[in-house]
């Protein structure tokens, strides 16, 4: 294992060339001393800042940032093949795929093949992904991709086209924390999941966000289940036509009017199934309502 204190200082990478790289069976832990700790990416042909192939980093404390890079995926950081970056405190922020390469995506932070990204605490903020693409601080671009979200902020996101502060095609889990503010240009303001994408979302808060198109919060349109249970509040929840939510069982939804639903179509439809708490949804669509039938949650004309 290393151990790395910042002390307050930087450490960069020069032009065309990694600040940090994690490899296979090396484990790095990172904190600062000092106030000011930074791990700092410059411009590059196609790197992130940081790399964690096969390797675990741990982030106690410091700031972690990028100049804007021409790759493709992660602005600072990108980990992939059964590597593991665990968050405790610290920030990640202000990391910029400047879109000049087709799928740019994660603007501070890429969770690629087998990647895993778990957050305790610490704040991501200020990520911003290509015109094209998604993730303008978390993209997870591969299904076998895992991000765990425990504690923490993630905000103020922006995306040109899906999920604004995360968006993936991977696994998606919350138990804590706030995510918020994230803006995207057609799906999902805070986050958007597609493909085979999965989320298990059962505390913590999602919330605001902006969309040029659709689904201002959360846009579900991919074909894994989304779980809702717990604590969890979403202001707006976007389903895609014909997705349903699963309503947890094993730990039920505990607020009154904490997921918020928008259908596409703006019509009448299904909701969610095995909701104990079917009082926990409302409708945010106007002269609509949420009901309880049949063991479903629906939305109804008023």
């Amino acid at each position: 294992e290393i151990f790395l204190c910042l002390n307050g200082k930087e450490l960069s990478g020069g032009t065309n060339h990694r600040a940090v790289a994690v490899t296979s069976s090396t484990t790095l832990h990172v904190c600062d001393c000092g106030t000011s700790g930074t791990i700092y990416g410059k411009i590059d042909i196609s790197a992130p800042a940081i790399s964690i192939d096969g390797g675990n980093l741990h982030i106690w404390s410091g700031s972690f940032t990028a100049n804007a890079i021409n790759g493709n995926n992660g602005g600072v950081m990108n980990v992939l093949n059964n590597g593991h970056i665990y968050m405790y405190g610290g920030s990640i922020y202000g990391g910029t795929i400047n879109g000049t390469i087709t799928n740019t995506r994660g603007g501070n932070i890429n969770v690629a093949t087998n990647g895993t990204f778990t957050m305790y605490e610490g704040r991501i903020y200020g990520g911003h992904a290509g015109s094209a693409q998604y993730g303008g601080n978390i993209a997870i671009t591969h299904s076998s991709g895992r991000f765990e979200m425990k504690g923490g902020s993630i905000y103020d996101g922006q995306s040109g086209s899906h999920g604004g502060n995360i968006g993936g095609v991977g696994i998606f889990t919350m138990e804590g924390g706030q995510i918020y503010n994230g803006t995207a240009g057609t799906y999902g303001g805070n986050i958007s999941l597609a493909l085979g994408a999965s989320a298990t979302v059962t505390g913590g808060s999602i919330t605001g966000g902006t969309c040029g198109t659709h689904a201002p919060s959360v846009s579900y349109k991919s074909t894994g289940a989304f779980t809702v249970g717990g604590s969890a509040q979403i202001s707006d929840l976007y389903l895609g036509s014909g997705k349903t939510l699963t309503a947890s069982t094993e730990a039920p939804l505990t607020g009154t009017n904490v997921i918020g639903i928008t259908l596409e179509g703006g019509a009448a439809g299904d909701v969610a199934t095995g909701a104990a708490n079917a009082n926990a949804f409302f409708s945010n669509m106007v002269g609509f309502k949420t009901d309880y039938v049949s063991g479903k949650v629906v939305i109804v004309a008023i």
